[in-house]
């Protein structure tokens, strides 16, 4: 494909430009430098295939075969890991379970950079699943973890102690094209 901004005028222009320059006692190196700068202003590449056809518009496309998570790191204050750990295997995997939920796919500990913990969530239906402000999935585990600390409140303090060990967390969304991964 031409592009349409290099053509016969842009040629002709740099070239008195290049007489000029050299007239004015500019050092060749320096001229031959400021060619190419300005040839790159001029002779700018379209930023995509796409929409540099007339005959061709851009197309609306949805991702086709991939699979969605939630990726959460957490790096915890110096030795609260082994608190926070002890808490997620007596009441939020417990609740997890007894709710009905799959719970993550995948609980790292990193060995590695800033973050100690990483774990990761498949959405069940996509981005779809951000919908909710509390899904039936959420309510679920909340009941059960009301059920196994004793109360909503003992959930709340638990759910405040775990956090009182964290030192920064985040939350990233991510997908895998399907046809990308092994089938092992």
């Amino acid at each position: 494909m031409k592009n349409e901004n290099c053509g016969k005028d842009s040629k002709q222009s740099m070239s008195i430009l290049r007489l000029r320059l050299f007239k004015l006692g500019f050092n060749p190196v320096l001229t031959i430098l400021m060619i190419i700068i300005v040839s790159l202003f001029f002779c700018q590449p379209s930023f995509s295939q796409e929409s540099s056809s007339k005959d061709q518009p851009v197309k609306a496309a949805k991702y086709k075969n991939v699979t969605w998570y939630g990726v959460g790191r957490i790096e915890f204050k110096p030795g609260k890991m082994h608190d926070a750990m002890n808490i997620i295997k007596k009441y939020y995997m417990p609740a997890s379970k007894a709710a009905g939920n799959s719970g993550p796919v995948m609980v790292l500990e990193n060995q590695t950079g800033p973050w100690n913990l990483t774990v990761i969530w498949k959405f069940k239906d996509g981005p779809s699943d951000l919908e909710w402000k509390i899904s039936p999935e959420d309510a679920a585990y909340r009941k059960q973890l009301f059920k196994i600390a004793g109360s909503k409140e003992k959930a709340k303090e638990i759910g405040e102690k775990f956090d009182s060990y964290i030192a920064s967390r985040t939350y990233n969304i991510a997908l895998q094209e399907n046809d990308m991964v092994s089938s092992k």
